[in-house]
């Protein structure tokens, strides 16, 4: 092994296995960065045109990728409140996914299974579009949590409150 050593202060080792370690004279990967007591960071800046940079941290639980401004854009928990959660623009999933802002998909999206998930699309807490393949409805809810309309998988629709045609119907 080759110790780097200024001010003779153990600062890295290359291990005889071509394993570097970074604050840490063990390595256990072909890099392995330690920081005691602080964040381990691992900094890819690409300079010139189209210049940028992302900074990889490693958190208490987790890992958290950072912008060249240090503002969080993604993290990933690898142990205790938020193992095995992603959050993309939050450093606090409260779920497998949060993604805060807005979400471009192409292609098929498919949620849960085929014996039981939701699908809520939220404007409000109270007003919602909710799917549910247990019962095969699409209900959309209004002012609060009563339903307005039901859609049945046998393709019956069940209204509440009023319904009003048109006073106008055209050439129907």
């Amino acid at each position: 092994y080759i110790d780097f050593n200024p001010k003779n202060l153990f600062a890295m080792r290359i291990s005889g296995e071509g394993d570097v370690g970074i604050g840490t004279d063990s390595p256990g990967t072909k890099l392995h960065i330690v920081e005691a007591g602080g964040s381990s960071q691992l900094t890819l800046e690409r300079t010139g045109g189209g210049a940028g940079k992302a900074v990889l941290a490693g958190a208490a639980e987790g890992l958290i990728v950072y912008n060249d401004v240090y503002a969080p854009k993604m993290y990933v928990g690898t142990a205790g409140t938020y193992d095995g959660r992603v959050g993309i623009g939050t450093i606090t999933p409260g779920a497998k996914l949060e993604v805060d802002g807005n979400i471009l998909a192409s292609g098929t999206m498919t949620l849960g299974t085929t014996t039981g998930s939701n699908l809520n699309m939220l404007r409000t807490s109270a007003n919602y579009i909710n799917a549910t393949n247990s019962t095969g409805y699409l209900v959309f809810r209004t002012g609060g949590f009563d339903t307005a309309l039901t859609l049945t998988a046998s393709q019956n629709a069940t209204f509440a409150g009023t319904v009003t045609a048109p006073t106008f119907l055209g050439d129907l």
